[in-house]
């Protein structure tokens, strides 16, 4: 037995992922929320892109990924959030020199 992680549909928001996976692997939110130590409150309005409060943050986005089965780097990406540990490899090579700051702006104004 694997343990493939779910797919993402990078073309649907972090909330329709979210609600996706979570109808996927049959739990309610409820169940999810009580799993991730969020509420089902905040949870049902991520999922309908209703995100007043904020979309959560890189280590409970984490944590629903794991819950849901699918790739944690990805569903950050989603939330429009760079993983830390890209983060602090991207301030590495600027303080090295081995990147320049356009080049950063230059691929990250690519990938959205």
């Amino acid at each position: 037995m694997t343990n493939q992680k779910t797919s993402l549909d990078m073309e649907k928001t972090f909330g329709e992922n979210i609600r996706e996976l979570r109808e996927k692997i049959g739990i309610s939110i409820r169940e999810l929320a009580k799993k991730v130590g969020l509420s089902a409150g905040y949870l049902s309005q991520l999922e309908r892109n209703l995100t007043i409060a904020g979309l959560p943050s890189e280590d409970n986005i984490r944590k629903l990924a794991g819950v849901l089965n699918t790739d944690e780097t990805l569903l950050i990406y989603l939330a429009d959030k760079l993983p830390s540990d890209m983060t602090d490899k991207l301030k590495e090579g600027l303080r090295k020199g081995i990147i320049q700051t356009s080049e950063v702006y230059q691929l990250l104004r690519s990938v959205k």
